[in-house]
């Protein structure tokens, strides 16, 4: 497993050239404004702004559009992805519960949070977008969470506990098919797991309903 290393650096450079020579034709060129140090400082200025507001625009929305996710080369895994998990191992239930995974991902960042059918949730504390050793992409991230009162385990129940996850991402083989994430889990209570679940929409409601 290796994780994608997303090039902030390069984005930055490429905003920042496309602001400068856009706004220094309409500067120097179409507003025939003269080249002085005033002038340069004031160009540098609106410089600075644009390629702000491209980066940002770039962080959030553009590097995954269709025509540049090839740029980009990271794999847009942000939504409500919902599904099932099962506990493995001899003191598991090894019944199928119900699973929700919401991820919010930006071109340099991504967080992961989950949501369970017994009350317990999740929170991602570090994620990252991968490389698995069969070639896919996919998502690994650590997690903590408090079961709730629901928890249907009474060993489990409100003791706090931490975990890693890692899921592979098979793209919808069809118009009509739907994205996939499956993999495992694995905790410090020394439980087990496998995950499966389909992308359902892109719209996060930070819960499990």
């Amino acid at each position: 497993m290796r994780v994608i290393r997303r090039n902030v650096f390069t984005p930055i450079v490429y905003c920042a050239i496309f602001s400068a020579l856009v706004l220094g034709w309409v500067y120097f060129h179409y507003l025939k404004r003269a080249i002085s140090p005033e002038n340069v400082i004031s160009f540098i200025g609106y410089v600075s702004f644009a390629t702000t507001i491209l980066w940002q625009l770039w962080d959030r929305w553009l590097w995954h559009w269709p025509l540049l996710r090839k740029i980009s080369r990271v794999p847009n895994l942000s939504g409500r992805w919902a599904g099932s998990y099962r506990r493995l191992g001899g003191e598991s239930d090894n019944r199928q519960h119900s699973y929700v995974l919401e991820i919010r991902q930006t071109f340099s960042t991504i967080c992961c949070s989950t949501y369970q059918d017994n009350g317990t949730s999740s929170a991602g504390i570090l994620s990252e977008v991968c490389d698995f050793a069969d070639g896919r992409v996919g998502v690994t991230f650590f997690w903590e969470g408090i079961p709730q009162a629901t928890e249907t385990c009474q060993r489990l129940k409100n003791e706090e506990y931490r975990g890693m996850t890692a899921l592979t991402y098979s793209p919808p083989p069809g118009k009509s098919k739907r994205a996939v994430l499956e993999g495992e889990y694995f905790t410090n209570r020394e439980t087990q797991g496998v995950v499966h679940v389909e992308r359902k929409s892109g719209k996060l409601l930070q819960r499990f309903g």
